[in-house]
């Protein structure tokens, strides 16, 4: 049996401030500040995956860390931005860490889909991960 998943978002096209803006809505925050951070790398098609307390945080993408992945083992949300790449979302069924990962080709072919998987088991067990592929 399939258990929903509360807290994963999808936006289409999204700006850091349409992300904000719907996260505020939806958890009613609106007006109120400040708003959750959704937090981003530098993406660069290849296989790293950074915890979210070791990741650069930053407006702008020159000043982020470079990865394609996040995942975070707290309250922080993480995302990942595609156009023609896929996105992946995995989580613990007890959503007790969630990860974006920006898959590419150049990103699949150097394995960050295994690198995703290898992270999570180290964090969960096997029987416990969920994934989402866009």
């Amino acid at each position: 049996m399939l258990k929903k998943i509360e807290k994963i978002h999808w936006f289409k096209n999204p700006t850091d401030k349409t992300v904000l803006s719907s996260l505020s809505v939806e958890y009613g925050l609106a007006g109120k500040t400040p708003y959750p951070p959704v937090h981003l790398t530098k993406q660069v098609h290849g296989s790293v995956i950074l915890d979210v307390k070791n990741a650069q945080r930053a407006e702008s993408d020159e000043e982020r860390s470079q990865a394609d992945g996040l995942y975070s083992q707290g309250s922080e949300t993480v995302g990942v931005r595609t156009a023609d790449c896929l996105p992946v979302l995995l989580t613990s069924e007890d959503t007790s860490i969630v990860m974006a990962v920006h898959a590419g080709w150049r990103g699949l072919a150097k394995g960050i889909v295994h690198e995703a998987i290898r992270i999570m088991q180290i964090k969960t067990s096997a029987a416990q991960i969920r994934v989402l592929f866009g």
